[in-house]
C-alpha cells in the first residue's frame, strides 16, 4: 500500500508554495506492506487479531469485491497492476517528507478511540460495503477446508 498522512501532504503543499515549485507530483508515501501497516495498528491498539493470508486467486474465485469489501486490496494484474508502486521520486526531491507509517497508524488508532460511538457507527455506514462478518467467516471456513 501507499498512503500519505494528511499532515505530511499539507506540509508538502506549503513547501511547494513557499518554493514556488510547480508541476505534477505523486504525493504518496513509500510502498509499505499491508501486514506492516496492520501490525502497527494491532500493536498500538493492543489487539491480538490474527491475519489469515489467502492467495489472490482464492479471493477472485470467491467474488470478493476488491477496493470495496477489501479496501486497498486489489489484484496485481489488469487495470490494478502496479498499484502501490507509484514513483514518489519527484515529490521527495521537491520536499515531501512522509512520517513513518507506524506514526500515522498510531495517530489514526488514537483518533478512532476518541470518536463517539455515534460517529464510529456513522463512519461504518458511510464506508459500506465492506466485507461482512458472515461472508468473512464463510470464506475463512472454506479456505481452512481447502487446506485440510
Amino acid at each position: 500500500v501507499q498512503v500519505i498522512d494528511v499532515r505530511d501532504l499539507a506540509n508538502f503543499i506549503v513547501t511547494l508554495a513557499e518554493n514556488a515549485t510547480m508541476g505534477p507530483f505523486n504525493a504518496v508515501g513509500p510502498t509499505e506492506t499491508l501486514p506492516k501497516v496492520v501490525d502497527a495498528a494491532k500493536e498500538h491498539a493492543g489487539v491480538k487479531t490474527e491475519l489469515v493470508f489467502v492467495p489472490m486467486k482464492f479471493l477472485i474465485d470467491n467474488e470478493v469485491g476488491f477496493w470495496s469489501e477489501l479496501p486497498v486490496v486489489v489484484p496485481d494484474e489488469g487495470e490494478s497492476k502496479g498499484f502501490a508502486e507509484t514513483s514518489t521520486e519527484r515529490a521527495f526531491a521537491a520536499g515531501l517528507k512522509p512520517r513513518p507509517i507506524e506514526e500515522t497508524t498510531r495517530d489514526t488508532v488514537d483518533w478512532w478511540k476518541q470518536q463517539s460511538q455515534e460517529r464510529k457507527d456513522s463512519l461504518w455506514v458511510e464506508r459500506a460495503p465492506f466485507l461482512k462478518e458472515e461472508k468473512e467467516q464463510s470464506l475463512l471456513e472454506k479456505w481452512a477446508a481447502e487446506q485440510a
